[in-house]
């Protein structure tokens, strides 16, 4: 069972949140933080399992508000609230503990994925976040290459990054809450829009893209 913390300043989004996970059987109990000073106590309070925060939570810097937040619970995992302009640097999040980065403009059932990734430290990130995030960190991305990937649904653009981060049919399956059936349904339609055949040929077009790297001992990074 699973113990959630919304911190949001908006009363709406905090209240609605919270009605979403509320009606999800594996979720035991939700707490809601509308300044720091509420979310800190809770943390301190009681175990927290995952903990939503908006990026611009109480008007904290977010690496800093983030840094404050793990040290009030190590052990509580993060999704990370985002409007498509203004995600910050990834890297330096992860690093701080941020598994998962959810876009505000996100579908119901996807708040609930958003939470079990978390909770299981599978790292995600809403389509719409991820093509921007590709598009921004990548200078040598051409106008073709730019303009297919242009071309894939959110659900399409999900298993390109789950492809491309090395999962199989199974993981993806589990951590999407999809039949393996169906990711393979996607898999063929994103090849087949990207002018590929297979997983490999999908790796390599990340990696001349610099989507990915690869690194000496040949394992997959993101960029």
């Amino acid at each position: 069972m699973i113990r959630v913390l919304i911190a949001d300043n908006q009363a709406l989004i905090l209240r609605g949140l919270a009605y979403v996970l509320a009606g999800h059987q594996d979720i035991i109990a939700t707490d809601e933080a509308s300044c720091l000073d509420q979310a800190v106590s809770i943390l301190k309070d009681r175990p927290i399992d995952v903990c939503l925060v908006d990026i611009v939570f109480d008007g904290h810097n977010t690496l800093e508000l983030i840094k404050l937040l793990k040290r009030t619970s190590p052990r509580t995992k993060f999704v990370l609230l985002c409007n498509e302009e203004m995600l910050v640097t990834m890297n330096l999040l992860i690093k701080q503990g941020v598994s998962v980065f959810l876009s505000k403009k996100c579908e119901i059932s996807e708040v609930v994925l958003a939470v079990f990734n978390a909770y299981r430290s599978i790292q995600y990130m809403s389509p719409p976040l991820a093509q921007k995030e590709i598009f921004r960190r990548n200078d040598d991305l051409d106008a073709d290459a730019e303009n297919m990937l242009k071309t894939l649904s959110q659900r399409e653009m999900q298993i390109f990054t789950e492809i491309i981060a090395g999962r199989r049919t199974q993981q993806i399956s589990k951590a999407l809450f999809l039949s393996p059936k169906t990711i393979s349904t996607y898999r063929t339609r994103l090849l087949e829009k990207l002018g590929l055949n297979h997983d490999v040929d999908l790796i390599y077009f990340a990696i001349k893209y610099r989507l990915i790297n690869k690194n000496i001992h040949g394992h997959q990074t993101y960029v």
